[in-house]
């Protein structure tokens, strides 16, 4: 997979969370947060919009992309029983299938 495979695939999450009312942040840096996907500190989709799609975007601005990811787990936790979300949870779950399809990146 390529990097502009991502990169299609995060317009297509970013245009999911505004249909869904939760407006991304356009040229902003990762938001801070304590805990795993920000769960101390915000709602599972604002840290989506927040955390998530700068870090992609500096992800695919660097090239350097984690060697897996789990935030289609993720949001199959935080989202159950919301069926509205039932295609951002499919969108991210073939997020993380595009990032464990790239080549590993070492150091």
């Amino acid at each position: 997979m390529t990097h502009a495979a991502i990169a299609n695939k995060l317009h297509e999450i970013e245009a999911e969370l505004t249909l869904r009312g939760i407006p991304v942040p356009a040229g902003q840096d990762p938001a801070l947060v304590d805990g795993a996907f920000g769960s101390s500190t915000m709602p599972f989709e604002h840290w989506l919009a927040h955390v998530f799609v700068p870090t992609v975007r500096r992800a695919i601005s660097t090239g350097q992309f984690p060697g897996r990811s789990q935030v289609g787990v993720a949001a199959v936790h935080n989202f159950d029983g919301r069926d509205e979300m039932g295609q951002l949870t499919k969108l991210l779950g073939e997020f993380d299938a595009l990032v464990e399809g790239l080549p590993s990146q070492s150091a």
